[in-house]
């Protein structure tokens, strides 16, 4: 994983997990990694990661056959080969979608709150 100085990098588990939890100078990301097929239930340890600390913003890696199913998801995706380039996106913040424990995006909600 690149990582600058200034990144405090580790990973969450209870029973599910998040592969990267990054703070510092990027700001606050939850990361998730993913190779090969992928399913919307793959990226619940995210979700719940991002309904319990709502600061951090989530980004899945990955390849770009799966992109849609992570886009579907209402999650941020990059490909893994850009991340270790150039670290995570610097657009601004967008509010994303709760995804629930089977991996659907609930309508109407951005992370941690009722849209509004």
């Amino acid at each position: 994983m690149h990582v600058e100085r200034g990144q405090r990098v580790s990973y969450w588990r209870e029973p599910l997990e998040v592969d990267g939890v990054l703070e510092g100078s990027w700001g606050s990301w939850a990361i998730e990694i993913k190779t090969g097929s992928l399913a919307a239930a793959d990226l619940k340890g995210l979700s719940r990661f991002g309904r319990r600390y709502p600061r951090f913003r989530s980004l899945v890696l990955c390849d770009d056959e799966a992109r849609p199913v992570v886009e579907r998801a209402g999650l941020e995706a990059m490909a893994w080969g850009d991340f270790l380039l150039r670290g995570p996106p610097a657009r601004a913040r967008t509010p994303m979608t709760v995804v629930d424990d089977t991996g659907f995006a609930k309508k109407g909600h951005a992370l941690g709150r009722p849209a509004g």
